[in-house]
């Protein structure tokens, strides 16, 4: 019996460690923020320039009139990390002017000039709004709503080998993306809506003479074309590290799940909702990243509401005591190894 109670420890203990993990979750560290400008001041981040823009209370609004300068913004850096997410808010409504085209476009690629990337020189690109032959045909491109109250995602897998999957925005469905492809998103905040701005596209590995390896160096936002003339405003330019579908701002609340700001009971209803259900984003409760919706994700938001001042008096709070799936097979698998263990013991004292 002794190699038994041995045994059954040592399995126990395996088993504990591993179902521990699976019920915990794999807690993934905030993404690294690799560029941010929030135009808070007319001072703009290392790297980054404008052209036809105003910086005032916040944000940045285009009014472009000149037919030789073009309304942009743009970053010059080197990003060579292995899965990127860029992100911005559209602050204004776009238009051209009467008898002019104008655009509005997300353009990434080589090169280091101050530009938004010309028609040879971009990998990636998400276009917004376009309007054509002097403005008389085109505009909005959907599902973009040209609200002026609207954030756009893309995601980039730089890999050139490996796939990448994550949970989207949308639904929490499972995205997957082959090696050098990109996809993008539109989150409408009026009517807090996701959608699918462009679907997984291919791209080129940028080459330039002082690349090595994957290399953007640099992306821009607005008009590509000298002879466009119109505008739009902007907000909250940003680049991280890894999948990435919190607010633009840099701000992530610890416990909101839905982007407000706020830790409520929305919140929390989002959680239970889509408890223990995967792949899961953010915005349907998975607060730890790890695409999994569960207890840890709702310990952040309880500490969050608590620790503002709010009860949890009066909850239903039942769905977080139910033992996890491997919790269960855990109990089960134990119980098998005791009861086999003392059929064992009697069959042996029977002898």
């Amino acid at each position: 019996m002794r190699t038994c109670n041995f045994k059954i420890q040592k399995a126990a203990l395996a088993i504990a460690a591993v179902s521990g993990c699976f019920v915990l979750g794999t807690t993934v560290a905030s993404a690294q923020q690799l560029f941010y400008e929030d135009f808070a001041d007319t001072t703009l981040a290392p790297g980054a320039s404008q052209l036809s823009g105003t910086i005032a209370n916040g944000v940045i609004t285009f009014n472009d009139t000149s037919a030789t300068n073009r309304a942009r913004f743009v970053d010059v850096q080197n990003f060579t990390d292995p899965v990127m997410t860029f992100s911005f808010d559209v602050t204004a409504p776009i238009f051209n002017v009467s008898g002019f085209d104008n655009e509005m476009l997300f353009r990434a690629g080589n090169l280091t000039t101050a530009n938004t990337l010309g028609s040879t020189e971009f990998v990636m690109e998400v276009i917004l709004y376009r309007t054509a032959s002097a403005g008389t045909t085109g505009g909005t491109r959907a599902p973009f709503a040209n609200n002026g109250n609207e954030s756009v995602y893309v995601v980039a897998n730089n890999q050139a080998a490996n796939t990448l999957s994550f949970a989207s925005p949308i639904d929490g469905s499972n995205i997957t993306l082959a090696a050098n492809q990109y996809i993008s998103y539109v989150h409408n905040k009026t009517t807090d809506t996701w959608v699918t701005m462009k679907g997984a596209t291919n791209f080129s590995t940028p080459t330039c003479a002082t690349c090595t390896g994957f290399q953007l160096q640099r992306f821009g936002i607005g008009s590509s074309t000298n002879g466009n003339e119109g505008g739009f405003g902007m907000d909250n330019v940003r680049v991280v590290d890894g999948v990435d579908f919190s607010s633009p701002g840099g701000v992530i609340v610890p416990g909101d799940v839905n982007g407000d700001g706020m830790v409520t009971m929305d919140d929390f209803t989002i959680i239970k909702d889509n408890f223990r259900q995967t792949p899961r984003g953010r915005a349907q409760g998975d607060l730890t990243g790890d695409s999994l919706v569960s207890l840890p994700d709702f310990t952040q938001w309880k500490a969050a509401f608590t620790g503002s001042g709010g009860s949890l008096a009066g909850m239903d709070l039942s769905f977080v005591s139910v033992p996890e799936p491997s919790s269960i097979a855990l109990l089960v698998l134990v119980t098998w190894m005791l009861t086999g263990c003392r059929a064992r013991g009697a069959h042996t004292k029977a002898n």
